[in-house]
Parts: structure tokens; C-alpha cells; sequence
């Protein structure tokens, strides 16, 4: 689906993590969605992005700081209240039929389920059509065979069409 404002552009969470927490590629996705203005993501990829920060601050070297820990979680956090990030779901992720078929996704793709859920919810959300945007090159794999507009935004350059 296209807006009166071009492609809707749906986050998976390590875009999330990229927009927040300074890596490889994150000027890139800043820039490209701080001139979209509202993207999508799911409350999954919240939650694993929170997940993936935890991560950052207490298990890897060299670890964010406590400071930017908090600043990269509450700036998440104040994006969604903001509603500049918004919630793509429609249905619960825990339905029988939304759960089954993302396992068959995680099967086929030999992706996890975490993975599977996010195509799922792109194909099943009012913003089919959405473009992906992704870090992570299994999962860009499994949604460009399932039919969905993928920028990885690791690998690819930005799509054009960008709105100013």
C-alpha cells in the first residue's frame, strides 16, 4: 500500500536497533526514515529490539555505556509514544493460524519463528505493500521469496523515491 506520501516502511528490530544505537548502516537508516516521517514495526520487534540493547549493554564488548543504554531505550520508547514509529499488528500473534504458518516460514527458510512472525504480519497487516527494512540477511532472503519489498539496509542502498 502506498500513502498520499509514498511507500510505508515497516522496521524489523534490527533497523529498530540501528535508528537508536550507533553500527554500521545506522546514518544510512537514519537519515532514510527520518524523511519518511511514520514507520511501521511490530511489538515483537519492540520487544526484541529492547532485547538486543539489553544485550549490547551487558554481554558484549565493547558495551554501551549505562547513559547510552537509557538514551537508546527511552529514545525507542519515545518514538512510539510520539507515534512516529507505529504498531503494525492485526490479530494476535499467538493465534493458532498466524503461529502455524509462521513455522512453516521458519521451516521452509530455516529462519526463526521471531523472523517468520515479522513476514507473517507484514503479508497479513493493513500495509501490504510495505517495504521491510532489515539488518539481518536471512530474514531479507525469506521475505523477498515471500513476495515482500525488502531494503537491507546493511547491504543495499536506500530505496529511491524518498520523501523530502
Amino acid at each position: 500500500m502506498k500513502s498520499e506520501y509514498g511507500t510505508i516502511y515497516f522496521a524489523d528490530a534490527s533497523a529498530l536497533v540501528k535508528l537508536f544505537v550507533k553500527e554500521d548502516g545506522s546514518t544510512a537508516l537514519r537519515e532514510f526514515l527520518g524523511k519518511q516521517g511514520v514507520f511501521y514495526t511490530t511489538l515483537l520487534c519492540f520487544a526484541e529490539a529492547l532485547a538486543v540493547m539489553k544485550r549490547k549493554r551487558f554481554f558484549e564488548q565493547p558495551a554501551l555505556s549505562q547513559e547510552q543504554y537509557i538514551s537508546a531505550t527511552n529514545m525507542l520508547r519515545a518514538s512510539i509514544k510520539s507515534r512516529q514509529i507505529k504498531f503494525a499488528e492485526k490479530g494476535d500473534l499467538t493465534e493458532p493460524h498466524v503461529f502455524y504458518k509462521a513455522a512453516d516460514l521458519s521451516d521452509k527458510y530455516s529462519i526463526d519463528l521471531s523472523d517468520a512472525l515479522q513476514i507473517v504480519v507484514v503479508r497479513r497487516s493493513r500495509i501490504v505493500g510495505a517495504t521491510l527494512i532489515t539488518a539481518d540477511g536471512d530474514l531479507a532472503e525469506a521475505a523477498r521469496a515471500e513476495g515482500i519489498s525488502v531494503w537491507n539496509c546493511l547491504r543495499e542502498a536506500p530505496p529511491s523515491g524518498v520523501v523530502s
